[in-house]
């Protein structure tokens, strides 16, 4: 095939070629489809989907299996997380501290998991009675 394609004769035979050789491809393309007895599904009628759920059910079994592992990992690693958190020296001026380090950490950590943007956003999503009481069923005191 050619390479050098600068001139407009050698463009136009190196158009054919390419040409030539895209519409082999395609007919042995073709041909493997038919000789395996493949069923194609076109892009217009593919399922546009990330997950592999059926159901709802499933999709809410799945979920309701991962929440728990992660309920199970959160308790196993908070309190050992909280003891090293509290470990951290705090630079902050002693008479201005109005929360503990510790604390501020877990909020951050926190704000990260449930991906809030903002310290607004993470008080409004991580305030209130019903956070509060699914923080306190998760990592009872």
């Amino acid at each position: 095939m050619l390479t050098n394609t600068k001139s407009p004769t050698t463009h136009a035979i190196y158009r054919a070629q390419l040409k030539e050789t895209i519409s082999a491809s395609q007919k042995q393309i073709r041909e493997n489809i038919n000789a395996t007895g493949s069923h194609i599904i076109h892009r217009t009628q593919a399922i546009n989907a990330k997950r592999p759920y059926q159901t709802i059910e499933e999709e809410q079994e799945a979920r309701q299996d991962i929440l728990g592992e992660q309920i199970k990992v959160w308790r196993k690693v908070l309190p050992t997380l909280l003891q090293k958190l509290s470990r951290i020296p705090d630079p902050r001026r002693p008479k201005s501290v109005k929360h503990k380090i510790s604390v501020l950490m877990i909020f951050g950590l926190l704000a990260f998991v449930f991906r809030l943007k903002s310290r607004r956003e993470m008080n409004r999503e991580l305030t209130g009675a019903a956070i509060h009481r699914h923080l306190q069923k998760i990592f009872p005191i």
